[in-house]
């Protein structure tokens, strides 16, 4: 669960360090879906 927890707090900086990228901002939708269940943790 340890290794788990880590893998979703680094996938969660990723994503927020690509969504705070303008040019990116369109996948926000898509990528968005992922945080909820990451915050349920």
């Amino acid at each position: 669960l340890i290794a788990l927890r880590k893998a979703v707090i680094t996938i969660r900086a990723f994503l927020l360090k690509i969504t705070s990228e303008p040019r990116i901002k369109k996948l926000e939708p898509v990528l968005l879906p992922e945080l909820p269940l990451s915050r349920h943790d």
